[in-house]
Order: structure tokens, then C-alpha cells, then sequence
């Protein structure tokens, strides 16, 4: 892979995003408590640009209403009509970015990294490593690099509330034996 994302610490949910070849930010994540969100107050994640544009949000849900995800100002959509998961026995989490083509995050080599997959070609475009937190990806990618932060930071989050979850049901199983 040509080029490379670093980010500033392992919180993904608050970091700042800097390029290989830059010492300044490319991009800032910020997750905040949106007391004005609109019908109820609720945390949203939001990506900015190093101009500071806000280039993706991704508002998390609340009672019934579900996760939305906006992406370069656009209309905010149901982030499982955005980034669907893939059915059977995958992981994968497809998208479509702005360049109108999709893509997949996919798990790589028993759940240490992930990799982004073009779903014409089949071509792996970028790849992410665990620790210490980064992207590796092809310059094919930079037009669209704000779509694949954020679908990026949603399968990190699921994996991680997935995990979360699995280690609290095997502890409970585990407390239940005498």
C-alpha cells in the first residue's frame, strides 16, 4: 500500500487522523453527548477535515429510532441501509461511497486487521492494523477517504462492542459453574 492514516491514540472515538507525509492532522474525530439532536439528545460521532469541514457524522440511536450516518453534508440515512452486513457466515460490512462504488470491510487473518475490499474488481484497496491503529491504503482511495474513515470506525466499534459482549456472556456462563 502507498499511503497511510496514523491516528494520535487507540480511543478511535476521539483522535486525530494524520497522513504519512503530513505532521498536521488530515482529519479530527470527535464523539459528543448532541444535547440539540432532534427528537431526543443522543452521542454522535463526527469526522472533520483538516480545513475543519465536517465531512461525516454518524449519530447513534436512540430507543427505537436507529443509527443514521451522513456523509459529506448529505441527507443523514439509516446507518444499516449505509453500511450493511454482509449475510452468512461473514463479518464483511459493505458500502457505497461517493465515487458510487462499493466496497467491504472485511476481517483479515483470524480478526487481527481488516481489509477493504472493491466490490467490482475484488482488489484489496486498504488494509487496517489493530496496534497501533492505522490504515494502509492505495491512492485510488484518497478521493474517498472520508467514506472509508467512517465505515472504518463503525466496524471497529461493532467488533468491539461485539467482543464486549461475547466476554460478558462467557463470564456470566463461567460465574453460573460451581
Amino acid at each position: 500500500m502507498s499511503h497511510c492514516l496514523m491516528f494520535s491514540t487507540s480511543d478511535l472515538a476521539n483522535a486525530k487522523v494524520r497522513g504519512d507525509s503530513s505532521i498536521d492532522p488530515q482529519y479530527e474525530i470527535k464523539t459528543v453527548y448532541d444535547k440539540d439532536a432532534q427528537p431526543h439528545p443522543r452521542l454522535a460521532t463526527v469526522i472533520r477535515n483538516a480545513g475543519g469541514k465536517e465531512v461525516g457524522v454518524w449519530t447513534r440511536k436512540w430507543a427505537r429510532e436507529p443509527d443514521r450516518v451522513s456523509i459529506r453534508g448529505g441527507a443523514p440515512v439509516r446507518l444499516l441501509e449505509w453500511l450493511s452486513l454482509s449475510s452468512g457466515f461473514t463479518s464483511a460490512r459493505t458500502f457505497r461511497a461517493p465515487d458510487g462504488r462499493t466496497y467491504a470491510w472485511k476481517e483479515h487473518m483470524f480478526s487481527t486487521s481488516l481489509k477493504l475490499v472493491d466490490g467490482e474488481s475484488g482488489r484489496t484497496v486498504a488494509t487496517a492494523k489493530k496496534g497501533p491503529r492505522r490504515i494502509e491504503y492505495e491512492p485510488e482511495v484518497v478521493p474517498i477517504l472520508d467514506a472509508v474513515l467512517m465505515a472504518y470506525l463503525v466496524c471497529v466499534e461493532r467488533q468491539r462492542a461485539s467482543s464486549n459482549s461475547t466476554k460478558g456472556t462467557v463470564q456470566a456462563l463461567a460465574g453460573g459453574i460451581q
